[in-house]
């Protein structure tokens, strides 16, 4: 039996939920409690490559892009666990060696890609959510515009794979 199945039996218990709801908590708690797992394994690789500031300020640039955006998936948990940490990983190589101009501009030009895409559909949170980046832009310190505008390219490439390819990642 999965912490899952174990949690969700235990609010039946409680009459906090019905028998017929039993799927929904199950995987409503696996992806609060895998999403915990995903937290707090970049901030141990954060830890190891000390970039724990980096890694708290990729988490909070790259989660909600994902959120309002989206993105592709991979076709198992591990598999996206596996890939989540390369792409972290990745994001650090990045930090290391790309100017933050040449960022803004890779992502302006995703932005147009996006925008005149004919089958992308441009939706009221993607405006808001690229008008933010952009005042971001003007008043966040150096290093927070340089991790933001990472999250964003690598975001947006997953985003261009999901519409084109439309199929998971591995």
């Amino acid at each position: 039996m999965t912490i899952c199945n174990k949690i969700t039996l235990f609010l039946i218990k409680r009459e906090i939920i019905s028998n017929s709801d039993i799927d929904i908590f199950n995987y409503g708690i696996f992806v609060i409690l895998y999403n915990m797992f995903l937290i707090f394994n970049i901030l141990i690789i954060g830890l190891f490559f000390y970039k724990f500031s980096f890694a708290l300020q990729f988490l909070l640039f790259w989660t909600p892009y994902r959120i309002f955006i989206g993105g592709s998936h991979c076709s198992t948990p591990l598999r996206c666990w596996i890939f989540f940490d390369l792409y972290f990983i990745f994001a650090i190589f990045l930090s290391a060696v790309l100017d933050i101009n040449i960022l803004i501009v890779a992502n302006t030009l995703m932005l147009f890609f996006h925008l005149f895409s004919t089958k992308f559909k441009i939706t009221y949170p993607f405006i808001i959510f690229w008008v933010i980046f952009y005042i971001f832009l003007c008043i966040l310190p150096h290093e927070y515009i340089l991790i933001m505008n990472i999250t964003y390219l690598l975001n947006s490439f997953l985003t261009i794979h999901k519409i084109y390819i439309n199929k998971f990642i591995i």
